[in-house]
């Protein structure tokens, strides 16, 4: 390898040929650009381009740019498209002066209107070719450059042209590994249907299409001519109620993959050479989209390209798997949860330096809380329903794509603060501070705002339709114009961004299209161009100072650009994973930058390496760069002989859990009438209107459960698992069938209404078989009886499931259900939490405490005021928090705090403030209680919303979310006003939108008689005087917590990041891999929320592994084997099978339960605590090893009720350290006494009475 510094040399025998320059950097600058003028760079058209007369000029997008050098001078040059302006070639003379030499290149393509621009060597001949796409006249351009950046035109490309519209952008890569590179060009609309066909005719043809759908015909070629079917096949779990059947879309325009024939020419492919399929290999019709951008990466780590591609309207993005050779596979369903409704353009980045791909997509969504309100109007709702995991709703707002590594996403915009950008159109990834994390960039702007709603409703009034031709030229005018501030935010490193256009210099007010990024002045950074609608070019100088490292590639042949070669710059700044760029061309929004590369080295100086993995033809090469200096540009020409490279195969431990879902797919299930049928485990949900009751409520209530248990029913050593059903389903019972292999069923009788928590405990002296306990929602009461209380049910496990009305009911609908010894006698007391007043939200509900009197269960009039009005209660679970001997009460609220409650003898007293918890009030859902950190105390774990919602920055700790409640405007119905202070204005703004709230209050539409107006008010001028009559719930905190527990005060942590992703339900605390260090499992996501806002779908169950310090560390699903995409809810653990591993089952609402055995963990030690006849499974009981060394383990406590309504197995799996064996086993028992006993050598289960001796090991 010959590297020469700031000089040429001749490549010697077949080793690279490196050329290392200094760069030229000023002394003294600032993070962020510096506006030129046009007189400045000389970046001026020299004519006008006149528009046809009667022919509007595109209303849905704009037109972009490409940077590169075309004369081979070294100096980035730049071509511009336009519509309203003349396309120019710019050629670079240096110190930002520019010279239009346009008409002598041969480029001005003069009366057509033009929208992207790329240049790509396409020729292989070593210099810069340009191709022009156009939407608007539906003509394409390829220019070949001679290498002085004279160009003709190559009629060498079999161009494919569509009537109803043209191309927005085209992207360049070597699809087929042949050593050229191939070009994907984006079709987009100017002609809608409803321009083509009269509405009479529309209907005749899709009535054509809907009668041979349902007869399962083929649709007649009049149909396919105007519309797509969407099959639906892929969604799993629609019940018969909802719409599972195929679907028509509007056809728009194919979108094409021309083929290099290795000398410039190009060919179309065709559906017979089955370039694409979906994703399960069949053969499918290439996508009739309208799509906006297009960009090749090596997005599954594979070395080949794979491509995205953006689509507008409702179509879907696309997002493609390349085989190598060419051949694109559809992504599985699950692959991405979500994506933008409107997607304009997208770039790919890293952007927590993990090592995996990420990708953001650009829609509309404004940062302005007025333009939110003006631009909603009756929203799109977002596809909902029962069971529904495999669909992938499309949201409006930016999404960002988080890679996992395993081909699938987590869509978490909205926690980095990405998810609006105003109308959005080129978007870039670029590490503008050079600090080692890539920054974003966006272009915004539109010409007119179509998204306005009082405009909308003026063309409505007026009889228009703006998606006719006829009618925009009409109405076109009577929109507003929406020039905006281009958008930059700043890469904080954590996941999250900060706004930072007017500190980096982005003040103009445009309306922006494509952007190019080069270094266009020499010094080894990347400036930034916008084409600019009518107004001049946005051109910015990069006036960043900090150290960096560029490199510019020449790679073989055909691929003279090096197109798909990714770079490293190992020993940066940053990580854990090094810094990594692909070299792409094109794929920008109508637009192409510069192929060089830029990248911060921070203060290294001396560690710096530079690792190159070509892709020559079909195979991969390495080049490794030693000594890199910082402040340098490394040119780095391809070897034709270089060192083969092999993509690292990480070989990853076997999971830790197995799915074991076939245990519970073809249960032999048995009704109370003994009949037996085979049948799946699926939770039974039925479809209600939530809304016909409080029509602003932020969630469905009809959609909570189910949660789930684990008990010993019959005694016989095993756990059996109990499942709760939804309205019109029944109790799930399985019995284990005593080897681990599997469980028969049993059901109980139907059940009207909603169960909700549910325990299984023994009510008396022993002499029955343990008792379920089944809360009940009266939520969904049939023709509004809500007020008629559901009662708590009882079902006994001994006679086939008899059920009974355990406990009366009250107003509010039963949530969580816990149990323990309250009062010091010996059995087991109940907790029933109110989760909430049907038609009263947020109105604080009753929680009522039983006392057991023989099996009677009594209310404990000496608590009854202290649970009056106690809040939305969640989540619910006793423990021994101060170490006094007796259970203390912990519950999580909604609107609220994590409530804890100290137990005096019986008498509840709380201790909230005093415990310093008062203050995170949150929208709890869940707790667990667990010794996180070793210490022997019990900690707090509660699950909440997380960070990865709509109200993600709309809050902090002193400004928190806010809900105000009454009857304001006065006509019986308890109205619902969330709120919540804007951080730009400075004032408190509702969060719901004119419509919604108007059809709830209409005393709002008259006071504020247009969205304008409402969108501009603040909350008290939007309501007036009424709103001083509402009572208020604030909420500050959203992140899932760990409190641990330091002498009766907390230390307060959030869970990992990557927990925030979701909403968490079900918790689970065990050594679920026997290390003898407390794990902490939770179960993610909501769907059922009100229908505006977007389903929280981020999480796929998440464990992490504890460090005995109170630290967790999330394990992915692919090393944990956890997977699970539906709305999870309970949670809980047992060791099943009897093999010393703690198993987990996780349910999900409207669908299948999900049943984990653990395979890898070391086996622990097996527990079972008896304290006496009426407490035979130690409830409240903490149990303690005590290891060879003398180290104590982590306290673990046995609960009856734990998590999000559910119960975990009494039999407890205790594991140790590598190479240590547990001696003793300490028991702290329920009142307060302490026992340690001799542990039995090489013992795997042991089973200690009340009187804290061994009654058997095992």
């Amino acid at each position: 390898m010959l590297i020469l510094f700031a000089g040429v040399s001749v490549l010697l025998g077949k080793e690279a040929k490196i050329v290392v320059t200094p760069l030229d950097l000023p002394a003294k600058g600032k993070t962020g650009f510096q506006l030129l003028s046009a007189q400045v760079t000389g970046l001026s058209p020299k004519s006008r381009y006149a528009p046809l007369k009667d022919v509007p000029i595109r209303e849905t997008g704009h037109s972009g740019l490409a940077a590169g050098d075309v004369n081979g001078d070294g100096l980035v040059d730049l071509y511009v498209c336009g519509m309203e302006q003349a396309h120019a070639l710019y050629i670079n003379k240096g110190n930002w002066k520019f010279e239009d030499q346009t008409k002598s290149a041969g480029v001005t393509c003069s009366g057509w209107r033009l929208s992207g621009a790329v240049f790509a060597d396409v020729d292989g001949d070593e210099d810069l070719d340009l191709v022009l796409t156009s939407l608007l006249d539906g003509r394409n351009f390829m220019y070949l450059n001679d290498g002085q950046g004279r160009f003709t035109e190559n009629r060498e490309v079999g161009w494919v042209y569509n009537p109803r519209g043209g191309t927005v952008s085209a992207a360049f890569a070597d699809v087929d590994g042949d050593g050229d590179l191939d070009m994907y060009t984006t079709g987009f609309v100017k002609v809608f249907l409803n321009q083509e066909l009269d509405m009479d005719y529309a209907l005749e043809i899709q009535k054509l299409g809907l009668q041979a759908v349902e007869k399962k015909r083929i649709p007649p070629e009049i149909f396919w001519e105007y519309y797509d079917i969407d099959e639906k096949s892929h969604i799993k779990g629609l019940f018969k109620s909802e719409d599972a059947g195929p679907q028509m879309r509007p056809a728009y325009m194919e979108d094409q993959l021309y083929l290099n024939n290795g000398k410039g020419g190009f060919s179309a492919v065709s559906d017979r050479e089955r370039r694409f399929v979906d994703y399960q290999g069949r053969m499918m019709k290439r996508p009739r989209d309208p799509s906006h951008e297009a960009l090749f990466r090596d997005i599954d780590g594979d070395g080949d390209p794979d491509l995205y591609v953006t689509a507008d309207f409702a179509n879907p993005d696309r997002l493609w798997f390349n085989d190598g050779r060419g051949y694109f596979r559809q992504a599985h369903p699950q692959a991405i949860r979500r994506t933008s409704q409107f997607s304009m353009g997208m770039d790919f980045t890293d952007v927590n330096r993990d090592g995996h791909v990420d990708f953001l997509t650009a829609d509309m969504l404004s940062r302005s809380h007025k333009r939110r309100k003006t631009q909603m109007g009756d929203m799109i709702v977002t596809e909902a329903g029962i069971g529904l995991i495999n669909n992938r709703p499309q949201i409006m707002q930016n999404t960002l794509q988080l890679g996992r590594g395993d081909s699938t996403w987590a869509e978490v915009a909205q926690l980095s603060g990405l998810k609006a950008t105003e109308w959005s159109w080129g978007v870039s990834f670029t590490d503008i501070d050079l600090d080692g994390y890539e920054d974003l960039i966006v272009s915004t702007g539109m010409t007119r705002d179509f998204m306005d709603s009082d405009s909308q409703k003026r063309v409505v009034a007026a009889g228009r339709d703006t998606n006719k031709l006829e009618d925009l030229l009409l109405t076109r005018e009577w929109f507003p114009k929406l020039p905006t501030q281009n958008v930059a935010y700043r890469n904080k490193g954590d996941l999250t961004f900060e706004y930072k256009s007017d500190d980096w210099g982005f003040t103009t007010e445009a309306v922006s299209g494509g952007l190019a990024q080069a270094d266009f002045d020499g010094d080894g950074d990347l400036d930034l161009i916008f084409n600019n609608w009518t107004s001049p070019l946005e051109v910015y100088r990069n006036e960043t100072v900090a150290p960096r490292v560029a490199v510019r590639l020449k790679g073989l042949e055909g691929n003279s650009q090096a197109i798909g070669a990714k770079v490293r710059l190992l020993g940066g700044p940053g990580g854990p994973a090094p810094m990594e760029q692909e070299i792409v061309c094109g794929g920008g929004y109508a637009s192409g930058s510069d192929t060089m590369l830029v990248f911060g080295t921070g203060k290294v100086t001396d560690t710096l390496q530079l690792e190159i993995i070509w892709r020559y033809n079909e195979q991969l090469r390495r080049t490794l760069i030693k000594n890199v200096k910082p402040n340098h540009l490394y040119s780095v020409e391809e070897p034709i002989n270089n060192e083969p490279y092999k993509i690292p195969v990480m070989v990853p431990r076997p999971p830790l859990f197995v799915p074991a879902d076939h245990l519970l797919k073809s249960l032999t299930i048995r009704s109370s009438d003994g009949s037996a049928q085979q049948a799946w485990v699926k939770h039974n949900e039925s479809l209600f209107d939530d809304f016909e009751y409080q029509s602003l409520l932020p969630n469905r209530f009809s959609q909570l459960g189910p949660g789930i248990a684990w008990a010993d029913l019959n005694q016989d050593g095993w756990d059996d698992l109990i499942i709760g059903s939804g309205s019109k389903g029944e109790l799930m019972v399985h019995m284990s069938n005593q080897d681990g292999s599997g469980f028969i069923g049993q059901r109980g009788p139907m059940n009207q209404l909603d169960q909700t928590g549910l325990l299984i405990m023994t009510a008396n002296n022993g002499g029955d078989a343990p008792l379920i306990v089944v809360g009940q929602s009266n939520y969904e009461q049939p023709g509004k009886e809500f007020e008629k209380p559901a009662s708590v049910l009882g079902f006994s496990a001994s006679q086939n499931l008899t059920q009974s009305d355990l406990l009366s009911g009250s107003l509010a609908t039963t949530g969580p259900l816990a149990a323990a010894d309250v009062d010091g006698d010996g059995d087991l007391d109940l907790f029933v939490g109110g989760r909430t007043v049907p038609a009263r939200y947020p109105e604080p509900a009753d929680s009522r405490l039983f006392l057991n009197d023989e099996g009677e269960f009594k209310i404990d009039e000496s608590n009854t005021k202290v649970f009056e009005k106690f809040g939305l209660v969640t989540g619910a679970v006793f423990g021994d928090l101060d170490q006094d001997g007796d259970v203390d009460l912990v519950a999580a609220l909604e609107w609220g705090p994590v409530k804890v409650m100290r137990n005096d003898a019986g008498k509840f007293i709380d201790v909230t403030q005093e415990w310093g918890l008062d203050i995170y009030k949150g929208w709890w859902n869940s707790v667990a209680l667990g010794d996180l950190d070793g210490d022997g105390s019990l900690d707090i774990v509660a699950g909440n919303w997380g960070r990865n919602s709509k109200y993600e920055y709309s809050y902090s700790f002193k400004e928190p979310l806010r809900i105000t409640y009454s009857d304001f405007d006065e006509n019986g119905v308890l109205d619902i006003v969330e709120y919540h202070r804007d951080k730009l204005t400075g004032a408190l703004v509702p969060e719901r939108g004119r419509s919604c709230s108007t059809r709830a209050m209409p005393f709002i539409g008259q006071r504020n008689e247009s969205f304008d107006v409402f969108g501009e008010r603040s909350l008290e001028e939007v309501y007036g005087e009424c709103l001083k009559e509402g009572a208020v719930l604030e909420s500050n905190v959203l992140e899932h917590t760990v409190f641990l527990n330091r002498n009766n005060k907390f230390e307060v942590r959030a869970l990992p990041i990557e927990a925030q992703f979701a909403p968490v339900f079900g918790l689970n605390i065990a050594d679920f891999n026997n290390d003898g260090k407390e794990d902490v499992f939770v179960a993610q996501n909501f769907f059922a929320t009100q229908p505006e806002t977007p389903r929280s779908d981020g999480g796929r169950g998440l464990l992490m592994i504890g460090d005995g310090k109170g630290g967790l560390e999330p394990i992915d699903g692919v090393e944990s084997g956890i997977e699970v995409y539906g709305e999870q809810r309970g949670s809980a653990v047992s060791d099943f099978n009897r093999d010393g591993r703690t198993d987990l089952v996780i349910t999900q609402n409207g669908a299948l339960t999900r049943l984990y055995q653990n395979k890898e963990a070391r086996p622990g030690l097996r527990v079972k605590i008896n304290a006496g006849p009426t407490n035979p499974t130690g409830v409240g009981a903490v149990v303690r090893l005590l290891w060879d060394g003398g180290e104590m383990g982590p306290s673990r406590l046995i609960t009856a009720g734990s998590g999000y309504w559910s119960q975990d197995s009494a039999v407890q799996v205790l594991g140790s350290p590598k190479d240590t064996k547990p001696t003793h086993l300490e028991v702290h028992w329920p009142g307060g006494k302490t026992t340690r006993i001799e542990i039995p050598e090489d013992a795997k289960e042991i089973q200690v009475g009340s009187d804290g001796k061994l009654i058997s090991s095992k």
